[in-house]
């Protein structure tokens, strides 16, 4: 089935209002005339809660980083709050305090009064990655071709890909890919017909002052096999008995973050399929970011 989203960025200073000039901006009406339903508020508000009560379970480390500024800091940022879901979903933030963040292990947690710490690592499809950063990069080029070439092309354009079809073009035929999606766009502003190049399932143009392009996504949900799994669990083992006995820890966790670059890019997971793998680490939990689940890895991983 086919999913068709509008790409943009909400301030999360204020989330409401930053949706309605999103929808706004989407369908070429002033702020004023956008009313949010009750149920689209009360979700919008809920998340807001949500992301106050990550951020109080991972202070004061969040705050600390932040201010660091480094392309370091920043990457454990992000670990730090993959792990601060984790803490939330798994509705055990009253009993879990993160006490140490570092690299061995990742972080060091306790639970009444044992210290566990925990290695973070993520998964994610490496094939459907590339080809949206490909993807954006190339709606970025066909852009600033047509604010060069056309400045009389106006709208916001929100291109539906197919990533079956580019696969094998890019970037071998990049060139021609922006040309194409070019002509496109200059034949559906002045309502002309052409042929739909066919790794388009759509563009949909809504009126503006200026010209933007927005990749919308229509991507797979990739299987997540025995295979990947296993060799992310051993990339993560062999320093596990020594960060044990040097910081006087009595377990050992794997927390393994499916990520990807959208939620339409992660992965689709068979119980029955994950692998039998007798491991240094106590527990291994696999989370999916974006939909705040969690599955416990005790039958498939526990010793």
């Amino acid at each position: 089935m086919m999913t068709r989203r509008f790409v943009g960025k909400v301030s999360n200073d204020n989330p409401i209002e930053g949706i309605i000039n999103l929808i706004a901006k989407m369908t070429g009406v002033h702020p004023s005339e956008i009313q949010l339903s009750e149920e689209m508020i009360a979700n919008i508000q809920q998340q807001q809660d949500e992301k106050l009560e990550i951020k109080k379970i991972i202070n004061p480390f969040y705050e600390e980083l932040k201010s660091q500024n480094t392309k370091e800091s920043k990457k454990k940022v992000n670990e730090l709050i993959d792990l601060g879901k984790f803490i939330y979903y798994s509705t055990q933030e009253n009993d879990i305090k993160i006490v140490e963040c570092g690299e061995q292990p990742d972080f060091i947690i306790k639970i009444q009064n044992e210290l566990i710490g925990i290695e973070h690592t993520g998964i994610y499809d490496d094939d459907v990655v590339a080809e949206i950063r490909t993807m954006k990069k190339i709606i970025g080029k066909c852009q600033e071709k047509l604010i060069n070439e056309h400045s009389e092309i106006t709208g916001l354009f929100n291109i539906i890909v197919i990533p079956l079809k580019l696969k094998g073009q890019l970037p071998l035929k990049e060139t021609e890919v922006i040309q194409t999606i070019c002509d496109y766009i200059i034949a559906k502003q002045e309502v002309t017909e052409i042929k739909k190049p066919d790794f388009i399932a759509d563009v949909i143009r809504t009126p503006h002052s200026i010209i933007e392009l927005t990749l919308g996504e229509d991507y797979w949900l990739a299987e997540l096999t025995p295979e990947a799994i296993a060799k992310t669990i051993s990339k993560k083992e062999d320093k596990i008995d020594t960060y044990k006995s040097s910081k006087g820890l009595s377990k050992c966790w794997l927390l393994i973050v499916i990520d990807g670059a959208t939620s339409a890019s992660s992965f689709n997971i068979q119980l029955d399929s994950l692998p039998m793998h007798l491991t240094p680490f106590d527990k291994i939990y696999i989370f999916d970011n974006f939909k705040g689940a969690i599955i416990k890895g005790e039958k498939q991983f526990d010793k």
